[in-house]
């Protein structure tokens, strides 16, 4: 009996990190989730990006084309032609935005690998269920034993 006890409750054991596992393990459920949440920040700062590669290419094919633009623009970065002085005014504030490359994505982890979690706790499900089924099992098998043997010599005796 005590053999069964140990398969159920091994059995019981390894259902329970399959199905925890299967939630919340490395490949589980809430990291699948997870990875659809990245891949869809992902997706929009693609998005964004081609939106800005679209606009500085924009801007080069203008520069390319138009040499007063360019000259504008090498103005605004401190370069001047060999006839040309610069007038610096001094309350004047250059409101320029310096370029964004744009930002980075980072995914975030909820957890670590997890797996021994995982394992301890199927673990301890299983020895909760082989004492459960040790202790509720023992009034049967008792019972059993007993209809086995027989009556007790005990018994006999005082039958005697």
């Amino acid at each position: 009996m005590v053999k069964l006890h140990l398969l159920i409750a091994s059995l019981s054991s390894v259902c329970v990190y399959l199905v925890l596992a299967y939630l919340f393990g490395v490949s589980g459920v809430q990291n699948e989730r997870e990875l659809l949440s990245y891949r869809e920040r992902l997706a929009v700062n693609m998005e964004n990006l081609s939106a800005r590669n679209s606009e500085l290419e924009g801007r080069i094919h203008d520069l390319q084309r138009d040499r007063e633009l360019l000259r504008i623009y090498a103005r605004s970065l401190g370069f001047f032609a060999a006839d040309e002085r610069r007038l610096v005014v001094e309350s004047w504030v250059d409101v320029t935005e310096p370029m964004s490359p744009g930002s980075l994505v980072y995914r975030t982890i909820s957890f670590d690998d997890n797996r021994a979690t995982l394992r301890l706790t199927a673990a301890i499900i299983g020895i909760g269920v082989f004492g459960l089924l040790s202790v509720l099992g023992t009034d049967s098998d008792t019972k059993r034993r007993s209809e086995k043997m027989g009556p007790s010599v005990v018994q006999g005796k005082h039958a005697a």
